[in-house]
């Protein structure tokens, strides 16, 4: 079982929709289900996936605080999810004010997964790098960055790099695996700073750039992946073009 943090210290960088759409892509080449966990209490990838917060009565903070997966797992058809609602606005505190293993707490809880046949897990983390983040890229040990590439990448970049650094001094085990740039529009300021990424990152930047498309846009409120929703559509041909690089790079 392979687990991946989809992260970056800001929201809007196009992290809900890369988990979503990559691991409809990855069904669709294999056939076998991921299984997603929703750890933003916007519970966009929640809503993506056609469950309403309002409407779901066990979520991933349940999970931390010791509910069975059996209890909070969803078939969603594509993949598996642990949703989340509204009460997970809680989690970030709840485990901020843990005394011991607070670093660990999604770790431990991962754990009950090991039998599970699942080969690969993603973590839709909250768009800062908070405890809930941390404790995600602890837990999967590998990370994977969307990027925009606009002015504050390389700031982001950083700041990433630091955190992934401190979380190492603390003898925990992170990688960063790879990069992906998203939402992009061919503008000259997008190739300088992929130019410039791309040169300090050379061999996890993915060549596939995921562009603007306002399918992508359009197919979470008809609670669909871009696949089921637009299949002809930009959207469609760069995830399907990224499940395909991601499963070379990771197999």
């Amino acid at each position: 079982m392979k687990t991946y943090s989809i992260a970056n210290q800001k929201g809007g960088v196009g992290k809900t929709t890369t988990v979503h759409n990559l691991a409809a892509g990855i069904y669709m080449q294999t056939q076998k289900k991921p299984l997603l966990i929703d750890l933003d209490p916007q519970c966009n990838l929640s809503m993506a996936c056609g469950l309403m917060p309002d409407q779901v009565d066990h979520s991933y903070f349940d999970f931390l605080r010791g509910a069975d997966f059996e209890d909070v797992g969803h078939d969603v058809g594509f993949a598996d999810i642990i949703p989340a609602n509204h009460d997970c606005v809680l989690a970030e505190s709840w485990i901020e004010n843990k005394r011991r293993g607070r670093q660990v707490v999604i770790q431990k809880r991962m754990e009950e997964l090991a039998g599970y046949e699942y080969d690969y897990v993603f973590f839709d983390c909250p768009g800062n790098l908070g405890f809930v983040t941390v404790n995600a890229m602890i837990a999967a040990s590998k990370v994977l960055v969307t990027l925009q590439c606009e002015y504050f990448a390389l700031e982001g970049m950083a700041k990433m790099q630091q955190e992934i650094q401190a979380i190492e001094e603390d003898g925990k085990s992170v990688e960063l695996c790879g990069i992906v740039p998203t939402l992009w529009n061919g503008t000259t300021l997008n190739y300088e700073v992929r130019n410039e990424v791309r040169s300090q990152f050379k061999d996890i930047f993915y060549e596939v750039r995921i562009r603007r498309n306002v399918k992508l846009g359009e197919s979470p409120s008809h609670g669909k992946h871009i696949f089921d929703y637009a299949a002809g559509s930009h959207g469609a041909e760069d995830y399907a073009a990224l499940s395909r690089e991601f499963l070379r790079r990771e197999q």
